[in-house]
């Protein structure tokens, strides 16, 4: 879409955690503007821009200049004991936004642990989402919100099976700011194991992302988007 920014709505890097950004072109024009990294903000303050290492430069804005039919990627690398996290805002400069994905990776002792992608998709004012929780699985969501003001969200869980509610929930996303969580963290009372569809909600556009995470034989954290 012309001119219409693009937010990733999570990203994970230091602490053996590393986000590649990749942006692609198009069309057969050069496409250029700023990439943001921010952070999830608080209950009482907004989200503001965090400062990281992408592609060996310390900075929180970075921007971007893709040739025609052609592509780059921005490796965020982080603070090598400190996890940071939040959401990626891409923002094209009057023309096209480009294609955007990020590749998310894990390493321990140098050895890649788990990796997974996500593709951004146009924000929305609702969504749905398939949950599957079963033999350890655990489904997450990452939300975040581009606007300065705070945000509810309105979530739902519904029973694949016959459609009956599992339970409702409404949180609370701070101005500009992002959360990642389990469904089980949101939804206390779920069963260990279900199978259902989400609804999420909200009164103005938000970006949204389904993740699932379990622990294999050795005791490794591995995701899925």
């Amino acid at each position: 879409l012309t001119g219409v920014a693009i937010t990733v709505p999570h990203f994970a890097a230091g602490g053996g955690w590393t986000t590649q950004l990749m942006l692609t072109n198009p069309t057969n024009e050069k496409l250029t503007g700023t990439v943001e990294f921010v952070g999830r903000g608080t209950a009482n303050e907004p989200a503001e821009p965090i400062r990281l290492v992408v592609n060996g430069i310390f900075n929180s804005s970075f921007t971007y200049s893709i040739p025609a039919r052609s592509a780059l990627k921005m490796v965020s690398s982080g603070i090598p004991n400190e996890i940071q996290g939040g959401s990626i805002r891409v923002s094209p400069e009057g023309g096209v936004a480009p294609s955007v994905g990020a590749l998310y990776s894990f390493k321990q002792g140098g050895i890649t642990v788990t990796e997974s992608s996500i593709t951004a998709v146009p924000m929305a004012t609702g969504y749905r989402m398939y949950l599957d929780a079963a033999s350890g699985i655990r489904p997450a969501i990452a939300l975040a919100n581009p606007s300065s003001m705070p945000l509810s969200v309105n979530l739902e869980i519904q029973n694949l099976a016959d459609g009956t509610s599992l339970g409702s929930q409404t949180i609370a996303i701070p101005g500009n700011g992002q959360i990642a969580q389990f469904i089980h963290e949101i939804f206390t009372g779920i069963p260990e194991s279900y199978r259902g569809t989400l609804r999420l909600s909200a009164s103005s556009p938000f970006s949204a992302a389904g993740l699932r995470g379990r622990y294999n034989e050795r005791g490794e954290f591995l995701i899925s988007t």
